[in-house]
């Protein structure tokens, strides 16, 4: 088998469709395929459809932990990330505009209706 463009091209398609339906709860990210004579280099990620990611889920650890019991608040501001290395601004949100602001865990447990 000969390989460049055209057969690589063919390959994605064909490898996309086998990968889709022998594992539907997987979900795989294609990116750069290079070939040479010998064969062709694909790099594949690979995430859970349905799973939650990291930063999700430290979200919702730490609403839970401070009290917080929705990401939204009456203005329509929404909680999207929490990042646990950041010890003076752990919380950002998103404005209705779309801006996004870093505040502080007393500042959220305010914001977002702590109990």
């Amino acid at each position: 088998m000969k390989f460049n463009a055209e057969t690589t091209k063919d390959f994605r398609s064909d490898l996309e469709s086998v990968l889709a339906k022998a594992f539907p709860e997987l979900r795989f990210n294609l990116g750069n395929m290079t070939y040479d004579r010998e064969g062709d280099n694909v790099s594949v990620t690979l995430e859970a459809v349905s799973g939650l990611s990291r930063g999700e889920k430290d979200l919702l650890n730490a609403m839970k932990r401070d009290g917080i019991p929705y990401p939204t608040n009456k203005k329509g501001d929404i909680l999207v990330e929490y990042s646990r290395r950041a010890r003076k601004y752990p919380y950002i949100y998103k404005t209705l505009e779309g801006k996004l602001f870093k505040i502080t865990r007393e500042d959220a447990m305010l914001k977002f209706g702590a109990v």
